[in-house]
């Protein structure tokens, strides 16, 4: 049975008391996924650019699945930029699921070699992964997010 709704106020009345419900879950705070590494693999090297895969585990730890629409993101290796790079690859997370997201990441080969000279130079090697994930769905988000950490550069060479 459906109410009558030919009444401009009854039908304002419940506009009103839809808005305020909620309606669904509309209202509900997304949590943003929590990201690390899953693999880095260098893919091609042509003329002075090199492509990078960047495997992502993204941990969806919300009651409800998230629709990833796409990810940018720059990498920072020893405080320089080493890569930049996007991921129009549409994935749908399940609610408190989990699922690898892969980004390809461009360098020159310019930022690459002088990557590896300072590498060489350092026990240690601190990296940066940070972007933005856009969310799709109902209310369509962008989520900022960052990986960081620190590698020995011997198990690097």
């Amino acid at each position: 049975m459906t109410p009558n709704v030919r009444n401009p106020w009854a039908a304002g009345l419940l506009a009103v008391i839809w808005l305020i419900s909620g309606c669904a879950g509309v209202n509900r705070r997304v949590e943003p996924p929590k990201m690390h590494f899953a693999g880095i693999q260098l893919k091609e090297i042509s003329g002075l650019e090199s492509t990078f895969q960047v495997d992502l585990r993204v941990i969806n730890g919300n009651p409800m699945p998230l629709a990833i629409e796409g990810i940018t993101c720059d990498l920072t290796v020893n405080e320089r930029r080493f890569a930049s790079g996007v991921s129009g690859e549409n994935s749908k997370i399940a609610a408190y699921g989990t699922a690898v997201v892969s980004i390809t990441l461009y360098s020159s080969i310019l930022d690459v070699f002088k990557g590896v000279l300072t590498m060489e130079k350092e026990d240690t090697v601190e990296y940066i992964l940070a972007g933005k994930v856009q969310l799709g769905g109902v209310r369509p988000s962008t989520i900022p997010f960052k990986i960081s950490g620190t590698l020995d550069a011997v198990t690097l060479q």
